[in-house]
């Protein structure tokens, strides 16, 4: 007798399948790492230092031309170094303003409205039997106000101008307010020649005030113009260039160049933190979803750069 066979059951075997090795995540390019700038040190400030080294020394050269300082109804010598000045503003346009257009525009507006304003404030202060009593004052009185409120759009200009670095706009005003004292310390008549001399004073002290903002840490930038106002009229006091006048005028006159003063210290200590102010009321009006956008595309912008090596 045969024995049955029984067949084992049959199972399907199923072949494993080949599982797919997961791509890896593309490495993530990290931003680059930027060195850390040392403080205080802009290009731009350089280019505002340049600026005004340049005017003072062609304000100086100008004033010892004899064929520019001929006795005359044109102040031809003041007339040249405008004409460099606006050369040195187009020449320095690249489709914009560039590190140094701030700063010919900044010893622009000094010689062209701060320094006609003040020599004519000067002379006719130091007029004999100048006073309320006597009624003669008031031109005085009305040129001391103008000039301070020309001073204070200057400021107010420059420091919107400026509200990107609002570090800038107290070196951008310096030489306009380092004029006051300048042209104050002059002795005798205020002429064309004294009056480019005192030009170059300002801009020349304004330049040294500029390499001094570059050389220190940013939080105490804002402190070189008003640093630079006090030693200038401190050493023109000691020096004996302080305000004079004629022992006939009365106390209007002092407190009119006093006036003069206080405002020249306000204008350079405050405008730096009128541009800070400025740039944050700039900043809180932007909508958020610019600010967003813009924080984005800086961000994006730095995945792309290569990192350093």
């Amino acid at each position: 007798m045969t024995e049955e066979w029984d067949p084992e059951p049959w199972v399907a075997r199923h072949e494993p399948q080949k599982v797919q090795a997961s791509e890896k995540p593309p490495a993530q390019v990290r931003p680059p790492i930027r060195p850390k700038a040392a403080p205080g040190r802009d290009r731009s400030i350089l280019g505002i230092a340049l600026t005004q080294l340049v005017t003072g020394i062609v304000a100086l050269l100008v004033s010892y031309v004899p064929i520019l300082n001929v006795p005359g109804s044109w102040p031809r010598a003041i007339i040249f170094l405008i004409l460099v000045l606006i050369i040195g503003c187009v020449t320095s346009q690249d489709d914009g303003p560039t590190l140094l257009t701030r700063g010919w525009v900044s010893n622009l507006i000094a010689v062209v409205a701060v320094l006609p304003m003040v020599a004519l404030t000067v002379t006719i202060a130091r007029q004999p039997h100048v006073s309320l009593r006597a009624g003669s004052a008031w031109s005085s009185i009305g040129l001391t106000f103008v000039l301070s409120f020309v001073l204070l759009c200057i400021a107010i200009g420059f420091a919107i101008w400026s509200s990107d670095e609002p570090d800038e706009s107290g070196l951008l005003v310096l030489p306009s307010a380092l004029l006051i004292p300048a042209v104050i310390g002059i002795r005798g008549e205020v002429d064309e020649q004294s009056a480019l001399r005192a030009v170059a004073l300002a801009a020349t002290v304004a330049a040294f005030a500029a390499l001094m903002s570059w050389s220190i840490a940013r939080p105490l930038r804002a402190f070189a113009p008003a640093a630079a106002l006090c030693v200038t009229v401190l050493a023109l006091w000691l020096t004996g260039h302080g305000p004079t006048f004629t022992s006939t005028s009365g106390q209007i006159v002092p407190l009119l160049f006093s006036l003069l003063f206080t405002v020249t210290v306000l204008v350079g200590v405050a405008t730096s933190g009128l541009s800070a102010f400025a740039h944050q009321i700039e900043l809180e009006s932007r909508p958020a979803f610019a600010r967003d956008l813009e924080g984005e595309a800086a961000r994006a912008n730095m995945a792309q750069r290569p990192p350093l090596r």
